[in-house]
């Protein structure tokens, strides 16, 4: 059975290079392109793996916290950031180190994506 990932990446851009390239490795990928997408939607179908552009996230808010928290323990998630390494732990500092294990900082070589996205799969 092909992965079935869900990619939020507001740059339209990045999102449809990504998109390719996960599409030309055999994954089935549905992008949405949302600047803040609605976390809630995830229920409405079954994903394989999450990736997430961590800076269209809005941290401040303590119920965001929880979903993300509450996604990261139903699917495997790879986190993509453009902020500094430093301020993305400060956002994390409550969550468990897993999700700090995840996270993909960019620029990033798409076959660096594509091996953790293998390894998580394949956990």
């Amino acid at each position: 059975m092909t992965a079935h990932i869900l990619l939020i990446e507001p740059e339209s851009k990045l999102a449809k290079f990504i998109a390719l390239e996960l599409k030309q490795a055999g994954y089935q990928v549905t992008e949405w392109l949302s600047e803040f997408p609605d976390l809630t939607r995830l229920s409405l179908k079954p994903f394989s793996l999450a990736i997430f552009d961590l800076q269209r996230l809005k941290f401040s808010g303590l119920e965001t916290q929880r979903q993300v928290q509450a996604i990261a323990q139903r699917m495997p998630v790879i986190w993509l950031s453009a902020m500094d390494r430093d301020e993305v732990c400060q956002s994390f500092n409550q969550f468990d180190s897993e999700i700090k294990d995840h996270l993909l900082f960019k620029p990033f070589s798409i076959e660096e994506l594509l091996l953790r996205i293998y390894t998580r799969l394949n956990r």
